[in-house]
């Protein structure tokens, strides 16, 4: 918990570096606040901390698991993303 960003990151492309296994940054932007389903995006997308509900068409789940949906998918759709 004391570590920065940057630290976490380092270490993260160290370890996967020796693993063979490749690192694709994604920007963390609007991760939590667009919908999975129909590509939303709205603040009042989340109306807690914890909640992720999609004004447009309602989908519904965790604002953690709809923010890691999309930076696996933002992480797929990249161009190039196993050479990063």
């Amino acid at each position: 918990s004391s570590w920065s960003f940057y630290q976490l990151r380092k270490f993260i492309e160290y370890k996967a570096a020796i693993a063979g296994v490749p690192v694709v940054l994604v920007h963390p932007k609007n991760t939590s606040r667009t919908c999975p389903v129909c590509g939303h995006v709205a603040k009042e997308n989340r109306p807690s901390r914890d909640q992720f509900c999609c004004r447009a068409c309602g989908y519904a789940a965790p604002a953690d698991n709809v923010a890691a949906e999309n930076i696996r998918r933002a992480a797929v759709n990249q161009p190039n993303a196993a050479a990063n």
